[in-house]
């Protein structure tokens, strides 16, 4: 499949039959261990121009097939399945040597990494696809597998930066970025290997250049990793040979906010082994459930598991996570023959890695756990000021502790705040402002990315623009979910729902009736997200959510907001892509809010893309800090707003929290909330 398709047995090239004999072979190959549709095949084969005989005919090509591969050709009530071994395509050998490569160079061994990424790309022959009538799906992957060849080729020569080769590809990246100009990543590892090479002034002139492309091709500056890269060579602050890369510390005892929960078990009095048994299997159900939702299980106290939230990473959701996970335990053992209490508490421990060494809000945990009865879940003050706004509970005493009785079911970590004004973002305001009106005047779709730290202000900035282009716009939003099963598709759940009323097949044809295929459409969708027999069906499904989005943007223009894409699945990420690269007539802004992290976890996002492009929010400046404490309307004395803008350091978020405290307290603690 890398190069002219071709099959070989035996040390020979196999006859393959004629075009559209091959053509089918070529879609059932790159949807290999999967159904593909017999309706699918027939409209990639013939377009519209699908003969009476269609059916028929393609029976006859999948027959000849199935003679010359041997079988490997099941017949499917929906379709056909090509049945193949990884080693024996090499498609999916060279994904598997990609991953090798990318693992091993994630990990610090750049020599293993080189080797492996060269050993995939020299499985290609030449282009995928060439010279086979299909439609519009193989052109998709023709795409899609240029710009994955691409990505391989950017990380082996990365491993070589890393090895010191930095002389060797200069001629390579001069070749690969005159072909490839809008890449960043190939345009700083050019950098790089001038730099390296002793050439700084060159590396700086490469930076100059790329930007003015940039400016001119889609208005838009560098990405901050780019940005990152020209500052340190322009002060020489880049290590020659080794790679760009921030020094590891070694792991050593540190203080964390974590939050405890402390599921405390006793069974009745029956037969010592009985009990002994029926007791294991109980804590493991209540283990399961606390590691889905990422706690670390450090030990067993007594007769109860202890999980902590926060380690090894803190995260902005740890004490929802923990109101969440102790209902569902509560929940899941109400018919178990179990005495349960749970309680629960946010305080500063000292730990190391996923280890906790000492902490007050142990004992804090274990002291709820005497005074809490059966059935009951109990949380202490510290954690009760974290989900007091998304929480319903009752307190046992004046001062607490705080029985849980339920948690909103669309609460999020943060909890965001609109009502204040926008302050210091007119200048992104009016890019994707920009940004839409050329989707509206293209008919075409615009993939921008707001990247900016927790409460930097990206929901805020996505909201003031649905409140500008009220009425201009649909605007449907999903939230990408940091853990749990089946979350995958879960924006695209939450975005068709909104459109919708539900995910039904009934549902999703009424917004996509006047379209081509709108049954296979309402279908897939409906099927995908979890109201049909089926599931994610590779390809089909990117195609079928992609044509609802279009069908949505061609009553309106749209607005697709995907929150904390961050936390997206690879196979999102792949999606979100998909529809940047290949909607159609139909005027669709989408808007992707992230963390950094993103560009770790894929640094080549939005990459080449014309109709791609980021935004940085950057920390407000003093000036813009002290206007929104003005507009916050609340009494705040000269020290105070001192240590908050301080303190802060331009995080709107931060800032709104702390005047808040203030309010509360009657002072600021110099802490960031």
């Amino acid at each position: 499949m890398l190069g002219p398709l071709e099959v070989r047995g035996n040390g020979q090239a196999l006859p393959l039959g004629g075009r559209k004999q091959q053509a089918v072979l070529a879609l059932l190959l790159l949807s290999s261990n999967q159904v593909v549709s017999v309706d699918r095949l027939i409209e990639e084969i013939w377009g519209d121009h699908a003969p009476k005989t269609a059916r028929n005919t393609l029976q006859a090509y999948v027959s000849r097939l199935r003679k010359l591969l041997g079988g490997r050709i099941l017949t499917q009530s929906a379709g056909y399945l090509l049945r193949l071994d990884p080693e024996e395509f090499d498609l999916l050998r060279f994904g598997r040597l990609a991953q090798v490569g990318h693992d091993a160079l994630s990990a610090g061994d750049a020599s293993l990494a080189a080797a492996k990424l060269r050993e995939a790309l020299g499985l290609w022959r030449g282009m995928p696809l060439a010279d086979l009538e299909i439609g519009l799906f193989a052109e998709m992957e023709k795409a899609r597998l240029d710009q994955r060849y691409l990505s391989v080729l950017e990380e082996r020569i990365e491993a070589d930066l890393a090895l010191g080769r930095h002389q060797e590809v200069i001629g390579e990246l001069e070749s690969l970025v005159t072909t490839n100009p809008l890449r960043e990543r190939l345009c700083g590892h050019l950098m790089l290997a001038l730099y390296r090479s002793g050439r700084q002034a060159e590396a700086l002139d490469r930076f100059r250049e790329a930007r003015q492309r940039l400016v001119d091709a889609l208005g838009l500056e560098p990405s901050p990793l780019l940005r990152k890269l020209h500052q340190r060579i322009l002060t020489h602050d880049l290590e020659v040979p080794g790679p760009v890369e921030e020094p590891q510390q070694e792991r050593s005892p540190a203080r964390k906010r974590v939050t405890v929960l402390l599921a405390a078990v006793s069974m009745p009095h029956l037969d010592p082994e009985v009990t002994m048994r029926e007791r294991a299997q109980v804590l493991e159900r209540v283990t399961s459930v606390l590691k889905r939702y990422e706690a670390t299980v450090e030990d067993r106290v007594g007769e109860g598991v202890l999980g902590f939230f926060g380690l090894p990473t803190a995260h902005e959701d740890d004490a929802l996570r923990a109101a969440r996970a102790a209902l569902e335990i509560r929940d899941s053992l109400a018919d178990a023959e179990v005495g349960l209490r749970i309680t629960m508490e946010t305080g500063a421990v000292l730990a190391e890695g996923e280890s906790v060494l000492e902490g007050e809000v142990l004992g804090e945990t274990v002291w709820l756990k005497e005074i809490a009865r059966e059935g009951d879940v109990l949380i202490g003050a510290g954690m009760w000021q974290l989900v007091r706004e998304v929480a319903s509970a009752e307190p046992v005493g004046p001062d607490g502790p705080w029985r849980l009785l339920e948690v909103s079911s669309d609460a999020e970590g943060i909890q965001r705040h609109f009502d204040a004004p926008l302050v210091g973002r007119e200048s992104e305001l009016e890019q994707l402002r920009q940004a839409f009106d050329s989707t509206v005047r293209n008919r075409s779709c615009h993939l921008v990315t707001i990247l900016g730290p927790p409460g930097i202000g990206k929901s805020r900035l996505a909201q003031e623009l649905e409140g500008v282009l009220a009425g201009e716009a649909t605007v449907v939003t999903g939230r990408c979910l940091s853990y749990g099963k089946g979350i995958t598709f879960w924006p695209m759940l939450e975005i068709v729902k909104r459109a919708s009323g539900d995910t039904t097949v009934s549902a999703v044809r009424r917004i996509v009736e006047d379209e081509e295929h709108a049954r296979q459409i309402a279908e897939q969708v409906s099927s995908a997200l979890g109201s049909g027999e089926g599931a994610d069906s590779g390809e089909d499904t990117f195609w079928a959510l992609r044509r609802f989005l279009e069908a949505l943007a061609r009553k309106q223009p749209l607005i697709a907001i995907f929150e904390d894409i961050h936390w997206a699945e690879p196979r999102l990420l792949d999606f979100v892509e998909h529809v940047a690269d290949w909607s159609r007539d139909a005027p669709m802004l989408v808007l992707c809010l992230s963390r950094p992290d993103l560009l770790d976890q894929r640094p080549s996002w939005g990459g080449g893309k014309r109709n791609a492009a980021s935004l940085l929010l950057e920390p407000l400046s003093e000036e813009d800090s002290q206007e929104l404490v003005d507009a916050l309307e609340r009494p705040v004395s000269g020290d105070d707003r001192s240590r908050i803008i301080a303190t802060a350091e331009g995080n709107p978020l931060f800032i709104e929290q702390m005047v808040a405290l203030v309010g509360e307290r009657g002072r600021c603690s110099g802490e960031p909330p």
